[in-house]
Order: C-alpha cells, then structure tokens, then sequence
C-alpha cells in the first residue's frame, strides 16, 4: 500500500483548485477584446487598435501575467502603457517603475506630461536621484545603468507594475542587466521592444523568464523544448 505524504495530497488539491482558474485565463484571451472596459481619457484620440492593445494589456494585468508589446510601425507602444497607467492612477497605491535606455527618459517625462497630465511622475537618475522623493510619486523613470548600479535598493521595494522598454536590454540572461531585472518584485510586468528577437531564440526566453517566470521553467529545459 502507497502511502500519501500530507504534502502530496496539499499539492494535489492545489493543483485541483488552480487548473480550473488557470483554463478560464486562458480562454479569455479568445474574448479579452469584447471586454467593457473604462479607457481613460487622454489628451488624444486612440486608434481601435490602441484601444484593443489597451484592452490586452489590462486583461493580463487583471490576471497578473506579464506581457510584451512587439511592433516595428509605429504601434505607440509608450501611449499605450500609460493609458493603462492612466487607468490605474491615481488610486493605486504602489508605484510602477518603467526602466529605459537614457536616451528615452527625456521622451518619457514629455509624453506623459502631455497625453497624462494627472500621472505624477519622478525621473530616478543623476547623481542627484532621492529616493525619498521618488515614492510621492505614481510613476518612476530610471534607466538600465542606474538598475544596474542600485539594484540593492531596488530590489528591496515592492512594484506594482514594472515596465522595460527597448526590452532587448535583458536579452542575454546572463548579463548584470537581465539578473538586476530579475530581483525587481512587482504585481505584473510588461516589456516593449521593437527587436524582441536579434539573434536566437534565447532571447525570447530571456524576456519570457522575466515576464511570467514560471512559465517555461529553466534555460536547459527551454533548451530541450
């Protein structure tokens, strides 16, 4: 006679009580679109397809999945991230860190001060960066070096969104960037990336092990797959 640990059986019912929730998710990415959602107003006229990116971008978020918006037209990838924290703030009380190259902050801070004037914003970089002024905000700017540099504080806080955009600054796994990137602790995580791909398929691994970290386990079983 086979005996049951208590652990076995606790994992069981676990899996029992997951699998149905976990079917539902994905079956509403087949009907997300067809969702009534409220679509903040901004100081611009959204297109149907933003509106529709707006509309996936939420349901992953709703359900805690993170998620990448990929596109090399044109897309307004930034217009709609902070629609979707236009959506959010003010309100929601943990504040969402969006990481970049230094050559977007400036991009950033304008884009939101004009399409999202009630989204309170600070840019963390410079030698002159205060943290303690950073939390009275909704949002906070950084870029890739300054991940890099005060991951030790970084890591220490609780997100509740991170966003990397130009998202392929992480596609080598092994780099200090993609490792900083993976001890931020957020409630969901989106990407942005023109390029998500430049090389090989472990790119796109790399990306995926920072959205939704459990989903395809390790490197080397993502390798036999």
């Amino acid at each position: 006679m086979l005996f049951r640990s208590n652990i076995d059986l606790a994992l069981e019912i676990a899996a029992e009580k997951a699998f149905p929730k976990a079917r539902s998710i994905f079956r509403g990415f087949s009907t997300y679109q067809d969702r009534d959602i409220p679509i903040p107003t901004l100081n611009t006229e959204l297109r149907k397809y933003q509106v529709l990116g707006i509309k996936s971008m939420r349901y992953k978020h709703d359900n805690r999945l993170g998620g990448c918006l990929v596109d090399d037209i044109g897309l307004c990838k930034t217009l709609q991230t902070f629609t979707l924290l236009a959506s959010l703030y003010p309100g929601e009380k943990k504040q969402s860190l969006i990481i970049m190259p230094k050559s977007l902050l400036f991009n950033w801070e304008q884009e939101i001060k004009r399409f999202a004037p009630h989204i309170s914003t600070y840019t963390y970089y410079g030698g002159n960066r205060d943290w303690d002024l950073a939390v009275d905000s909704d949002v906070i700017l950084t870029t890739y070096s300054v991940l890099r540099n005060d991951i030790e504080l970084l890591r220490e806080k609780e997100f509740h969104m991170v966003v990397l955009d130009e998202s392929q600054n992480i596609k080598n796994l092994n780099s200090r960037t993609a490792r900083s990137a993976l001890l931020l602790r957020s409630e969901c995580r989106f990407a942005l990336s023109g390029t998500p791909i430049e090389n090989n398929i472990g790119e796109l691994y790399a990306l995926f092990r920072f959205l939704n970290p459990s989903m395809f386990g390790g490197p080397d079983e993502f390798t036999r797959m």
